[in-house]
């Protein structure tokens, strides 16, 4: 045994500590030193940190709302701003345009050849205005007075249900009856309304359809422009001397043509998976919406793909991301068709514009010289190498046409080569954060099942001792059940017996006062001659008139005076609370129902009609 052995196994303990961990061991629990473990206390932290971690829990959760909405009042905010340019921008062009309309009709009503025309679209358009207010009395204003008519019979009925406690049983059947009738006539409505809708969008379709067919309701391709191939009868009729040059230039005319019909074919060939898909393979409705959106969400606006992904979204929420990004694509390429294939079409009209100018001059100076050979037969000679010179520029200015024309075409395959690199590379980013994102939700996922398996493993556990708890606490909570019982029942019959003698003096009482009203109640007998006697009113006005005096009143008053009602407490207690604006309020009403006369009515004159026995 080494001495670093040594130095471990030495302990520094001595007797007296030995005899005390005797002890200990001998009084166990019942040591001040060692304590029982409190479980109570330890369920009720446990409870306390699970009610810590679900107030956490919800917290995150409002906080990820919270910011949810307000990524989506923002969204919204940003499509207004966008929304209420446009909606400006359509309202300058929509009086703009009546202003043209008004304009042009003002001046084609006053020529004489289409005034007819304009009286016939005046009278139609008056009967369109006809067809639509009639249109409108037998659909939205029985709908509307339906509406006004339901406001009224809802006012009704929410002051006749405070009513109804007072009512009969026989208006309880009607207020029954009501409602179902209500209810009928409404549904009625809702499948008329539903039917005049479908019938409005049944021509709708096929006003569209009629349109389409027609070629006028065509918003994705813009009009082509008219071409007249080979060579023109203005660049015929023009007189030259020289049929070689003539045929040379009018040659010139075939070969742009030529030229030009195989840059149009090689385009389509290049663009014909883009043209065989009709609206990108989206309906006319879907792609007219893509296209309104495109006009108002344009290129010069900050996150302008993001807001206009986030707008198309919201107006087809049946199309996917993909979707769209997709048809923007096939959007990109269909709009490169056109712009190509109209940039072909003006430069073959400016061509055969510039030929046929050149044309022109070439023969009226091959006019000019031949005049000239005819004068001079000198000059003939020069001519022919005039004419060769002339000839030598057409085919310089068709060489230089050709060389402009490769460079365009060089330059529209290279722009398009960078267009497609540059949706190619936006792809790829887009592909990897999305991978990054993915990567980053798989971890958090992984995470959050670790928590929730530690957490079900602990809520198993705390399960377990609280299922011991209520097994206990069952036990004990029979008994009182029991004992609540019994207490129960005995109060119970307490209670019946206290109503049963409460009904014995009742009825005793009501008793006692029937013959108290048998009492009081007056006895008068037949009796004819006062019958048939005059009355003391009619014996008055027989009597002569005597003196009458100035201060005694008109008539005998034989109801209360003002004093009489001025002392009642009721009069003084509703006046006060109508100075303080209290007599229509609940307090006021119940405060009046309380207030006493100010001499009591006797009990024979008491009305026991509503009251129940």
């Amino acid at each position: 045994m080494s001495g670093r052995d040594l130095r471990s196994f030495i302990t520094h303990h001595r007797a007296d500590e030995e005899e005390k961990l005797a002890v200990q061991a001998k009084s166990g629990v019942l040591n001040a030193k060692l304590k029982p473990i409190d479980y109570d206390g330890l369920k009720a932290f446990a409870a306390e940190k699970r009610v810590s971690g679900q107030e956490a829990l919800l917290k995150i959760k409002k906080l990820k709302n919270a910011s949810k909405v307000r990524k989506e009042r923002v969204a919204i905010n940003q499509h207004k701003t966008i929304w209420f340019k446009e909606l400006s921008r359509l309202n300058e062009m929509a009086k703009r345009v009546q202003i043209e309309i008004e304009l042009f009709t003002d001046e084609a009503s006053l020529n004489k050849a289409t005034q007819s025309l304009f009286t016939d679209l005046g009278a139609y358009e008056r009967k369109l205005s006809m067809d639509f207010n009639a249109f409108k009395e037998d659909t939205v204003d029985p709908v509307m007075i339906l509406r006004d008519d339901l406001k009224l019979w809802l006012q009704m009925t929410s002051c006749e249900t405070l009513s109804s406690f007072d009512c009969s049983g026989d208006n309880d059947d009607v207020h029954l009856d009501k409602p179902e009738e209500v209810c009928a006539t409404i549904h009625s409505v809702k499948k008329q309304q539903q039917h005049i809708i479908e019938q409005l969008s049944a021509e709708q379709t096929k006003q569209e359809t009629k349109l389409n067919i027609t070629g006028i309701y065509d918003s994705s391709s813009p009009p082509e422009q008219q071409i007249e191939t080979g060579i023109p009868e203005e660049a015929f009729d023009l007189k030259c001397p020289d049929l070689q040059l003539k045929t040379s230039v009018l040659q010139e005319f075939i070969l742009i043509d030529g030229k030009y019909v195989e840059k149009l074919n090689e385009l389509e060939q290049h663009c014909n998976a883009v043209l065989e898909i009709k609206n990108g393979g989206w309906t006319g409705h879907d792609h007219s919406i893509f296209l309104y959106l495109n006009d108002q969400y344009t290129y010069n606006l900050q996150n302008r793909h993001m807001r206009f992904v986030d707008c198309l979204r919201r107006h087809l929420p049946k199309k996917s991301r993909a979707d769209i990004v997709e048809h923007e694509n096939w959007w990109t390429h269909f709009r490169f068709y056109h712009k190509r294939r109209h940039d072909l079409l003006s430069d073959w009209i400016r061509d055969r514009t510039e030929l046929l100018n050149c044309a022109k001059a070439v023969f009226s100076e091959a006019c000019q010289a031949k005049q000239l050979q005819k004068e001079k037969k000198e000059i003939l000679l020069k001519q022919r190498e005039f004419c060769e010179a002339l000839y030598n520029k057409v085919k310089e200015w068709r060489e230089n046409k050709m060389e402009t024309l490769k460079v365009e075409q060089e330059m529209a395959e290279r722009q398009q080569q960078e267009m497609e690199t540059l949706l190619a590379a936006v792809k790829e980013r887009e592909t990897a954060k999305r991978q990054q994102q993915k990567e980053k939700i798989k971890e958090f996922h992984n995470q959050l099942e670790m928590k929730q398996k530690l957490k079900e493993e602990s809520d198993q556990h705390h399960l377990e001792e609280f299922q011991k708890y209520l097994a206990e606490q069952a036990v004990y909570n029979k008994e009182r059940v029991k004992f609540r019982e019994d207490k129960l029942f005995e109060r119970e019959e307490c209670r019946t017996k206290k109503i049963k003698e409460e009904m014995a003096v009742r009825e005793e009482k009501e008793l006692i006062l029937e013959a108290l009203r048998k009492k009081v109640r007056p006895y008068v007998e037949a009796d004819l001659a006062r019958l048939w006697n005059d009355t003391i009113a009619w014996q008055a006005k027989q009597k002569p008139e005597g003196y009458l005096s100035i201060h005694k009143p008109l008539y005998d008053i034989k109801s209360f005076t003002a004093e009489q009602i001025t002392a009642d407490p009721r009069f003084r207690l509703e006046e006060r609370l109508r100075q303080v604006g209290l007599h229509d309020k609940s307090y006021g009403r119940e405060a009046m129902a309380t207030m006493k006369p100010l001499h009591l009515p006797r009990r024979d004159m008491e009305s026991t009609i509503f009251k129940t026995s």
